[in-house]
């Protein structure tokens, strides 16, 4: 090695010696290529070669001679079961592709989305495209056999002996098995060439085509909400029928508020409260499309807190409608806790003149009823029940919980999780369904404060 150039690894003598020690590939390609040309290459040349001449075993005799397309015409005028075995093949080629390829295709798909199980249906599927001729012609000939094969004898057994067929000798039926047979071997090996197929295929494909089925103008809507709602309605109606008086602290900040007359509230069928709350809705969204929207959306709102009404409450202060500092506000569409004074009929009615375009994403209510509210029996109570239910929605309204029970047995719930009865004692929140017993002491008591209707 030359000291002085660093960038040379081997001095002219020492890659020489590598030149000739070097031993290059191509050159196990030789043999393999011969063989090839000597045994198949040749041989077919040969034959078309010959197809134009009148050689036959006796011709090393009397010589070779070229005939053109005399062959040929002989072929195809003379002899008739040639025809009959070119269409023959033709008919099988054609019919045992569809045969193969179509459920090879619909299997490699299944393979390719992660079927559990994969690399075993993999092997089972294609060890029959490795099984030679011979063994299958010998296993099928037994399983297809009229007098004494599987196939019959299963079908004997099952009491179908009416189904019999002569699999291997009735030219009616002998296709139907030569396909299946046929079938049964190369689905396998169809499949594996597929699988491979697939796997080239880049995912970036399969999400193009799958964008392609969306429409070319999505209509797009942005989601907000509203929590607290029935809160804003009777501060804003505190505000108009009554005298508010803000309470400040020593900061000037407003911690409370003093309130000196009646006002009507939302929940009581009142027009007065409910005008209220119906242009709250619509102003607030009527806001919302002056403002712009992530890719044009349209702008869409909801009444619909599940449980953050407890969240937001407590980080909500006092309000004029009497809701103190870090209570949970009332929870979706709902009229404030305490409110409702006229029944649970006067209760829906009010929330049900809300307009449905002005909430796309949701008007949630949940009311409670005590099971006597409803009637005596059973019977009664399911019938009374459906006429509330009925009533409510063909007003426009458009979504309802409804719990039957009475507000001693929540109390008993949360006091005693123990019981066996309250194991799968299951209620409605605000728009989901939970086991009484997984709510939080503090959710407990946001739903137990919520008014139980004791009357109609």
């Amino acid at each position: 090695m030359r000291r002085s150039d660093s960038f040379a690894l081997f001095d002219k003598g020492e890659v020489s010696l590598l030149n000739k020690k070097k031993i290059y590939p191509q050159w196990f390609l030789i043999l393999p290529l011969a063989l090839y040309i000597i045994f198949f290459l040749l041989p077919s040349i040969m034959g078309v070669a010959y197809s134009f001449t009148d050689w036959n075993s006796r011709s090393v005799l009397n010589g070779v001679h070229f005939v053109g397309l005399d062959n040929f015409k002989e072929i195809f005028t003379s002899n008739k079961d040639y025809l009959s075995g070119i269409g023959n093949t033709l008919k099988f080629t054609i019919i045992s592709n569809i045969v193969k390829l179509i459920p090879a295709l619909l299997i490699a798909i299944m393979l390719q989305e992660g079927l559990k199980g994969k690399g075993l249906y993999r092997t089972l599927l294609y060890l029959p495209s490795i099984l030679p001729f011979v063994i299958i012609g010998l296993v099928f000939k037994s399983i297809l056999n009229y007098n004494n094969g599987l196939l019959n004898a299963i079908l004997d057994g099952l009491h179908l002996g009416i189904l019999k067929q002569k699999w291997l000798s009735d030219l009616g039926v002998v296709w139907k098995s030569i396909y299946g047979v046929d079938a049964w071997r190369g689905i396998g090996y169809v499949m594996t060439i597929f699988l491979a197929g697939l796997n080239t295929i880049p995912r970036s494909y399969y999400e193009a085509a799958e964008m392609a089925l969306i429409d070319t103008k999505v209509d797009r809507s942005f989601a907000t909400g509203i929590a607290g709602f029935s809160h804003v309605v009777d501060s804003l109606s505190a505000i108009k029928y009554a005298k508010v008086k803000a309470i400040r602290d020593e900061d000037g900040i407003t911690t409370d508020f003093q309130v000196e007359g009646d006002f009507p509230r939302y929940g009581n069928d009142d027009d007065r409260a409910d005008e209220i709350a119906t242009t709250l809705l619509s102003t607030f969204l009527e806001k919302l499309k002056h403002i712009h929207t992530y890719r044009d959306s349209k702008p869409t709102t909801s009444i619909l807190t599940i449980t953050s009404n407890v969240v937001y409450g407590k980080a909500t202060g006092s309000l004029p409608d009497g809701r103190k500092a870090g209570e949970p506000l009332a929870p979706g569409a709902n009229p404030s806790y305490g409110a409702e004074q006229n029944g649970l009929l006067a209760s829906l009615n009010s929330v049900a003149k809300l307009d449905y375009e002005d909430a796309l994403d949701g008007i949630s209510n949940t009311q409670t009823i005590n099971p006597d509210a409803l009637g005596h029996t059973e019977e009664e109570r399911t019938e009374n029940l459906v006429h509330v239910l009925d009533g409510y929605f063909d007003q426009g309204a458009h979504h309802l919980n409804v719990n039957v029970f009475g507000k001693e047995k929540l109390i008993d719930a949360m006091e005693h999780p123990e019981k066996e009865e309250y194991a799968n004692f299951t209620i409605r929140v605000s728009g989901y369904a939970v086991k009484f017993i997984d709510l939080t002491r503090e959710q407990q008591l946001d739903v137990i404060a919520r008014t139980c209707h004791d009357r109609m």
